[in-house]
């Protein structure tokens, strides 16, 4: 049984019904070669969004199906990307969904593609700094987090970080040297 109110739930499965139609009508091998990249990114997005969606309204929905298409456009954003620094953005965009949603294959290669790397001026989101710290966290390789936390601690504290909340790095270290404590004082903050 579901919670939400009759009214949160028909909202949602509006948007729900919309997703679908957004997908159905995405095309991206139709598009012009310059914007498939971004084509093929948006619709791997709506196949991860509209997941989303099914577990909310019934978390008993099984998304197998629309999880199976979510990495395979962000791997054709990736293929059909013009340019270096957009294939960058692209492969954090990758690990992103991939670690999201559960493919350890995926997740993995593609942690070990973004420590090769390093830092970038590339985003997605956030730093490329973040991106790297995340997937030396995934691939468990504790030094490289700690020797990198201090350029993301720079970011955090800049005010045009809005995606880099005040503890992060914190929370980071916690995670990073397995203690607890540190992990929630970060949060807290």
């Amino acid at each position: 049984m579901n919670s939400l109110s009759f009214d949160a739930l028909e909202e949602l499965r509006l948007r729900q019904e919309y997703l679908n139609e957004c997908i159905k009508i995405q095309q991206p091998e139709n598009v012009v070669s310059k914007r498939k990249s971004v084509a093929y990114l948006g619709r791997g997005a709506s196949f991860y969004a509209l997941s989303i969606l099914m577990k909310i309204i019934n978390p008993n929905s099984e998304i197998n199906d629309i999880l199976s298409q979510l990495l395979p456009n962000i791997r054709l954003a990736i293929a059909t990307s013009m340019q270096s620094r957009e294939q960058q953005v692209l492969q954090y965009a990758l690990f992103r969904y991939s670690l999201l949603s559960g493919d350890k294959e995926q997740t993995y290669e593609s942690a070990t593609i973004i420590t090769k790397l390093g830092i970038t001026d590339a985003r997605y989101v956030s730093s490329s700094e973040f991106f790297v710290i995340l997937a030396n966290l995934y691939l468990n390789n504790k030094d490289e987090v700690e020797k990198l936390l201090p350029k993301l601690k720079k970011l955090e504290e800049k005010k045009n970080e809005k995606y880099l909340k005040a503890g992060l790095t914190e929370a980071i270290s916690g995670i990073n040297t397995k203690n607890i404590n540190q992990f929630s004082s970060g949060l807290k903050k």
